[in-house]
């Protein structure tokens, strides 16, 4: 018998103790007499036998790989403009209240799983304008479909990629930092490949 099956019945045991208990108490109601007791040394033989099945039981040193993955459903919030001109996307949105925060794009590329940052978004009060540029690769030659986010990033976040970007260095991620605030998830963006 094997551990699995060594607990089903040391776990079937005792619920059928509890289930004799709960039958014995709901005769002894139905007819007006107190509860037969139920000699201790039964009850303890039981816990005794279940102790012992569960407690000696083979630890396993083998790790165990667990794995997760979670999709948030495509969303924008309500303001935001899409409009495309060729192979450049710009995104026109309100920014909400966060001194010193950037708007950044998080772009991924589906063909190649290639995640990049493209930002920061020009600011003019609450308003924001972010220009996209996508599509300059090598295409197929028809149209390139891309995922892109839009959030808000501390200041932290935005000053360090910002000073990248201004060295021209292309900001490629592997895992990117929570924002304070998703302005859009996945939103499927075509455009045409660049000759």
């Amino acid at each position: 018998m094997g551990e699995a099956e060594g607990t089903l019945l040391v776990t079937g045991a005792s619920l059928l103790g509890v289930a004799a208990l709960g039958g014995n108490l709901a005769v002894a109601i139905w007819t007006g007499r107190l509860p037969r007791t139920v000699p201790l040394s039964a009850w303890l033989g039981v816990i005794l036998l279940a102790a012992s099945v569960l407690l000696t039981r083979e630890a396993h040193e083998d790790a165990a790989l667990v794995a997760g993955a979670a999709h948030q459903p495509p969303r924008q919030e309500p303001g935001l403009e899409i409009r495309k001109q060729g192979s450049e996307v710009v995104l026109v949105g309100r920014r909400g209240a966060c001194e010193g925060c950037g708007v950044w794009a998080v772009i991924e590329d589906p063909r190649t799983g290639i995640i990049w940052l493209q930002g920061p978004a020009a600011l003019d009060g609450e308003d924001w304008t972010l220009h996209l540029v996508l599509g300059t690769g090598q295409g197929e030659g028809g149209p390139l479909l891309y995922d892109a986010s839009v959030a808000v990033f501390s200041e932290e976040a935005h000053r360090s990629w910002l000073a990248r970007a201004r060295a021209g260095t292309p900001i490629a991620v592997s895992a990117v930092p929570a924002p304070s605030v998703w302005l859009a998830l996945h939103l499927a963006i075509e455009v045409d490949a660049l000759p």
